[in-house]
């Protein structure tokens, strides 16, 4: 019995060595079945814990569906007099009603997180870039509270700050974000194909705006390669194929811009999206590149064409028809024709102020660009009225230091100068200059492309009377691009 691994006979043997012994004896063919039923445990427990995780993923998105419903129903719900007095829901107040019922419901945050994506979309489409930012700020911060750093939450919140930072016209600010969530968005390319191709995409417009238009050529290109692999919405590689156009027409290839432009305009009419957001885009992008070629006459045709367009599907308060009506008036101040232009500039202030308030950053831009015109008409008192009111209202908002506030100054002692008020222009011309910085100028677009596009204009229109305080801004090096 010893010999063939039996328990002896000689003394009474205990359970563990009884069971050594029939191990042993039997391990030929318990070693593959031990292997068999570990391997059959593993995958059980591997399937148990990805049952667990799916049904905690149903219970979450079960529990998200009900709070968004919940959400939405509330919101629609006008029968409470007090709270709806006049029976009447518009998208924007809509908007203001969900923002600030958000801020009083205790939510996980998963939850909270898709909610304020979604009131961020709503508020971009209706063309409110500063409320969307506010939302997705507020998302940002809740995903790194809540979320590891390397986590799809923290990387959706920063796309999604660059891309409303982009949309509205904050290039550097935005390229941060984008850049920010690339990493984990390359990682995870094949999960989130479309969100890391649109990350490209709107980087892409951000190299384009900071003037790095080759560097924007080799990102655009990933991101068509990423689209057409993973076969995404056929709009997205119109939108990146006219980026790509805009590049070369920074670099001066109108033709092959053109080129471009003139076939992705016919795809966009073949494929039936003549009414979706990219035709006007082909056609205002046809219209700059129209007016770069002093084509003035087509410039104007592109930029009607989709001006009209706007105003069917939006109206007259929506950025892409007030954007559009905007580049129909700088071109008729580069024609010469300022009668046009200040005709164009009363739809401007109305959709300023009717939107963002009297007393707003866009309302003071507004009152800038009627004084610019009237300069350049050579009604320097009215030119003047217009370069304070708009001094006043960045001056009550911003203060004393900041380069919007300090911009007016600039461009108010010009005005002064030609009116013959010489010290109140040397006080304001100085002032200004020794706090503007040349960074921070760059750093801003809007800054950076209004300081040349204005001096542009002033030295153009009166080139003796200006020289010298224009060739001062040359040496400040406030006037990178002129």
């Amino acid at each position: 019995r010893f010999i063939s691994h039996q328990p002896v006979l000689a003394r009474k043997g205990s359970i563990l060595y009884k069971t050594r012994k029939f191990l042993f004896r039997n391990k030929g063919t318990l070693v593959p079945a031990l292997f068999v039923i570990i391997m059959l445990g593993g995958f059980l427990l591997y399937h148990l814990r990805t049952m667990n995780h799916q049904v905690e993923q149903i219970q979450l998105e079960a529990e998200t569906s009900r709070a968004v419903t919940s959400f939405i129903v509330e919101l629609f719900d006008i029968s409470d007099p007090v709270q709806n007095a006049e029976r009447t829901l518009t998208p924007s107040n809509l908007l203001q009603r969900g923002q600030s019922r958000f801020d009083g419901l205790d939510l996980k945050p998963e939850v909270q997180l898709q909610l304020l994506h979604e009131l961020g979309k709503a508020s971009t489409r209706l063309g409110d870039y500063i409320n969307a930012e506010a939302i997705y700020f507020k998302a940002d911060s809740i995903a790194r509270v809540h979320y590891p750093a390397n986590s799809y939450q923290v990387a959706k919140a920063s796309l999604d700050l660059g891309i409303i930072h982009t949309w509205h016209r904050k290039f550097f600010m935005g390229e941060r974000y984008l850049e920010r969530a690339a990493h984990y968005y390359e990682v995870n390319q094949g999960t989130y194909p479309e969100e890391y191709a649109e990350l490209l995409l709107q980087l892409g417009i951000c190299q384009i705006s900071i003037h790095t238009p080759e560097q924007a050529l080799s990102t655009l290109s990933q991101a068509l390669e990423i689209s057409r692999e993973f076969q995404i919405d056929p709009k997205q590689p119109l939108r990146m194929e006219l980026r790509q156009a805009e590049a070369y027409v920074q670099l001066e290839e109108f033709d092959r811009a053109e080129e471009i432009y003139l076939e992705v305009l016919a795809k966009i009419e073949n494929q039936g999206f003549s009414r979706y957001d990219i035709h006007r885009t082909a056609l205002n992008s046809l219209g700059n590149l129209h007016q770069k070629k002093k084509e003035y006459e087509s410039a104007f045709n592109y930029y009607d064409t989709a001006k009209k367009q706007a105003f069917e599907i939006y109206g007259d308060l929506h950025p892409w028809f007030l954007k559009l009506n905007y580049n129909q008036l700088f071109l008729f101040l580069e024609m010469g024709e300022f009668e046009r232009a200040l005709e164009l500039s009363a739809p401007m202030m109305y959709g300023k102020i009717t939107r963002h308030g009297e007393q707003s950053e866009m309302a003071a831009d507004g009152y800038s660009i009627k004084a610019l015109i009237y300069f350049m008409m050579g009604d320097f008192n009215k030119a003047s009225e217009n370069f304070e009111t708009s001094y006043h209202i960045y001056l009550n908002l911003l203060g004393p230091d900041n380069q919007w506030t300090l911009l007016q100054e600039l461009f108010l002692s010009f005005s002064l100068q030609l009116q013959e008020e010489t010290d109140e222009s040397t006080t304001y011309f100085f002032r200004a200059l020794s706090k503007l910085s040349s960074d921070s100028v760059e750093l801003d677009f809007f800054a950076s492309e209004k300081i040349q596009q204005y001096i542009t204009y002033f030295e153009e229109t009166y080139p003796n009377e200006l020289n010298n305080k224009i060739e001062i801004l040359r040496e400040s090096g406030l006037l990178p691009f002129l």
